[in-house]
């Protein structure tokens, strides 16, 4: 019997075979079982005995008063001698254990032995044997098979009366051969059993020792999984934390890069605001300036400050007040707006931008004028020979009829800017000059807009050319829808126009009625030239560069003009901006004779 079989019956109390077991070992488990119920029983004392002390150091009791009242406690009695008597017990388990265990350790080692040795002896020795055994035979059949062959080599030199005696004794030989050739063929084979046998043996041993260490490591193994598998939720809640951590660290990352994208932005978008609050003072000081010095480059510039100014929102409202200071220092109304003030010339470039599509309503009137431009003149001074001053004037009367109904059929077409300048205009007017409603009104939208257009379509895009005789007709036809927005006939300056006066009358509460459509804002959100994005890419360098460039003349014309404070604030929006492009792409080509 091996050891492990007599430790699982000692431990777990198997005690089939209890014939195998000696009596001192049943002994020594009781022992053993009894030290392990004395040792729970002590540790259950220790603890009665700990959450005493606790108690008595929390009650602040002396340690003489402590011990009196653990006497006279009914929950612990005969502590002391019972706490004695285990301790005693327990020195005398131990030492009898210690005992048996010497004993039984020298009385373990030869049952641990004895398979070892009865393997030896019952499989190992009598292989040893066989195998010497056969060795012994197979030199004895060596020795008789050099027997024979060295009978058979004698036989060569024999005479013929000799061969006989060695024949027999080769017989005798050969005889002795297969003996011997058998024997070795028999103890080989038992060899070679007991060896098979012995490896057989081996091979269940070693299989039932693989058997035993797989089943330790399986339980190995699964007390491991178990150990393993009670922590995955701590590690999947460690990998969730880990993960939330990375988005939390990937989110802040993005959110700052988005910061910092968005200060760059802000930052960029704010770079020319300083020059834009310049731009956009009330006294317009820096835009006259810019005017002034810009030579060829006048209409360029002023059409980058409008473009700028409007994508700021900030063209209307200039313009509204320069509308009030022209009409707070004009002493006449039909002299409004007839200068070459700063405000005027926004007024008649913004007018020319924000009117570009409308003005294209009259090019079907335009283009029937410019394919039949004769019959038109009204003038005898310069009338061709055989044409008639009746027919011409009534011809003169549809086509001027003509552009009139264009104009005011379009009325919902005239763009958002007009009508607030209108509106200003108008109102502004009537605060000082009542009898100018109509006038006020009908100067702007004919005088600077439909009149020029009119008369010069070639220059606003209309057309490619004009000829001589379309341009006269032309002229004619502006000054007549001049008269009749200004609410006045023809008299002894132009008595060939007298003939005109009939359109005039027959459509002057027709046109008053209009003026005043247009001097009504509608509820619509006004869309400004140029966005904020185009005006910070494009016009606000074209525009910087341009200062920098001409920048010795604007001091000039600024120190000039009195302006030292302007020119301070100029300079230092310069210096916060750093230095201009050197060239910078322009979205027009400047336009020469602008502010003629």
């Amino acid at each position: 019997m091996n050891a492990a079989r007599v430790t699982k019956r000692i431990i777990f109390g198997d005690h089939t075979g209890t014939e195998d077991i000696p009596a001192s070992f049943n002994v020594y488990a009781e022992r053993v079982k009894d030290l392990s119920r004395f040792l729970v029983d002590l540790e259950k004392h220790v603890g009665k005995y700990a959450k005493a002390m606790h108690l008595h150091c929390t009650s602040g009791t002396s340690l003489a008063e402590y011990l009196v009242e653990i006497q006279n406690r009914q929950e612990f009695p005969n502590d002391g001698s019972l706490l004695a008597e285990m301790l005693a017990h327990i020195a005398s388990v131990h030492k009898e254990t210690c005992y048996l265990f010497i004993e039984n350790k020298r009385r373990l080692a030869p049952t641990i032995l004895d398979p070892i040795q009865e393997f030896s002896t019952r499989c190992v020795t009598p292989a040893i044997e066989a195998r010497k055994k056969w060795s012994l035979t197979r030199n004895e059949l060596n020795s008789a098979i050099i027997a024979v062959e060295q009978i058979t080599e004698l036989m060569k030199f024999n005479t013929n009366t000799g061969k006989s005696v060695v024949i027999r004794q080769l017989l005798g030989a050969q005889e002795e051969q297969a003996r011997v050739r058998r024997k070795e063929q028999f103890l080989f084979e038992r060899a070679i059993e007991e060896l098979s046998w012995c490896m057989w043996q081996r091979d269940a041993s070693h299989l039932l020792s693989l058997t035993g260490m797989i089943t330790e490591l399986h339980d190995v193994y699964l007390d491991a999984y178990q150990v393993v598998n009670s922590k995955l939720p701590a590690v999947e809640a460690m990998k969730r934390e880990i993960t939330v951590g990375k988005q939390n660290m990937e989110e802040k990352r993005r959110m700052r890069e988005q910061n910092q994208r968005h200060e760059a932005q802000r930052a960029e978008e704010g770079k020319f605001d300083g020059l834009v609050r310049i731009l956009s003072a009330e006294d317009l000081i820096l835009i006259s300036a810019i005017g002034a010095c810009a030579g060829g480059d006048q209409f360029e510039m002023l059409r980058s400050i409008i473009m700028i100014l409007d994508a700021h929102k900030k063209t209307l409202s200039l313009i509204k007040l320069g509308i009030v200071g022209e009409v707070n220092n004009t002493f006449d109304a039909t002299t409004l707006f007839r200068g070459n003030s700063v405000s005027t010339k926004m007024m008649t470039a913004y007018t020319k931008m924000t009117g570009a599509q409308y003005m294209k309503i009259i090019l079907p009137a335009l283009n029937k004028l410019l394919q039949d431009p004769e019959g038109f003149e009204i003038d005898p001074t310069k009338m061709r020979e055989g044409e008639n001053v009746a027919s011409n004037a009534k011809k003169l009367d549809d086509m001027c009829q003509l552009f009139l109904d264009t104009i005011i059929s379009t009325v919902s077409s005239c763009p958002l800017a007009f009508r607030e300048m209108a509106n200003t205009l108008q109102t502004e007017v009537l605060k000082r000059f009542s009898d100018s409603r109509y006038t006020s009104v009908g100067g702007f939208i004919f005088l600077r807009f439909f009149c020029p257009t009119i008369s010069s379509p070639d220059a606003n895009g209309l057309c490619t050319s004009v000829s001589k005789d379309a341009r006269r007709v032309l002229v004619l036809v502006s000054k007549v829808l001049q008269t009749l927005a200004n609410g006045l006939t023809f008299g002894f300056k132009e008595q060939y126009l007298v003939c005109m006066n009939d359109f005039i009358e027959r459509n002057l509460e027709r046109t008053q009625l209009f003026l005043d459509t247009v001097a009504t804002v509608p509820c619509v959100e006004y869309v400004p030239l140029c966005t904020l994005e185009e005006a910070r890419k494009v016009e606000l360098p074209n525009l910087w560069s341009h200062i920098v460039k001409n920048l010795e003349k604007l001091a000039d014309r600024l120190q000039k003009d009195n302006q030292t404070e302007a020119l301070f604030t100029l300079l230092h929006v310069l210096g916060d901006l750093g230095e201009a492009a050197t060239e910078t792409e322009t979205t027009q080509k400047p336009k020469k004779g602008f502010f003629k």
